[in-house]
């Protein structure tokens, strides 16, 4: 900055240090799960799960697992684009489940659920 009084200049400067801290981790996941089919017959039939595994929060989660009381047998799919087994903020994990379903099953009347 620089200041005039008749022939004489003045000059000034100032600096400023601003420290920004980082976010406080936040940890969160997301899961949608989604049957197909929707509806069965009566007496039942397979419903083949699929569960979307996303990262909500702002930091990379590791050691991730993944269980459903109604299907015992989930399998990872795809998702780990850059192999680190970490589910990053911009990856969604995919995994997979068949049961066959007999019976009255009521607690597999949501289409999607999501968590």
């Amino acid at each position: 900055m620089t200041g005039k009084y008749g022939s004489d200049t003045a000059t000034a400067s100032a600096t400023a240090k601003v420290t920004v801290q980082p976010a406080a981790p936040a940890p969160e996941i997301g899961i949608l799960k989604t049957p197909n089919p929707g509806t069965l017959p009566v007496g039942g039939g397979e419903v083949a799960y699929s569960y979307a595994i996303s990262n909500k929060g702002n930091v990379p989660l590791s050691n991730i697992t993944l269980s459903d009381d109604k299907c015992a047998s989930i399998v990872f799919g795809s998702g780990d684009t850059n192999l680190d087994l970490k589910l990053d903020l911009d990856e969604i994990w995919m995994y997979s489940c068949t049961v066959n379903l007999t019976g009255d099953h009521d607690e597999y009347g949501d289409r999607h659920r999501e968590i």
